[in-house]
């Protein structure tokens, strides 16, 4: 059952890196004109420098970069207003983060040995 944990890892941790830079760049250059440049316009891009950080995070230690991007996810889609205002939002930013954290949160867990894993029940 561990065959897929390698490749389920590759494929979350180049998605969130693509994702973030992707709205890193759209959050740089968008208002860059309004804002008097692309310096001025930096503050903008604080969430998704924040988003790199956790992705350094998850890449060192997976679980608690996994916990900590779902995490994020649901905060966005919080402060974002993303479940009423525009589904866009919801499906474009923060869906993908929950999704991707939460199969980083998997990596890891699988990863761990089987000794490792608490169980439930009485022992």
């Amino acid at each position: 059952m561990r065959a897929p944990v390698p490749a389920v890892r590759r494929l979350a941790r180049g998605l969130l890196v693509l994702l973030t830079m992707f709205w890193f760049v759209f959050a740089l250059l968008s208002g860059a004109e309004e804002a008097g440049g692309l310096v001025r316009n930096l503050p903008n891009t604080m969430p998704w420098i924040l988003l790199f950080a956790l992705v350094y995070v998850a890449f060192r230690r997976e679980l608690i970069g996994g916990v900590l991007i779902s995490v994020a996810g649901l905060g966005s889609a919080l402060f974002l207003n993303a479940m009423s205002g525009a589904p866009i939002v919801f499906w474009a930013i923060s869906a993908p983060l929950v999704a991707l954290g939460l199969a980083l949160v998997w990596c890891g867990w699988m990863d761990r040995a089987p000794n490792e894993r608490p169980r439930g029940g009485n022992r």
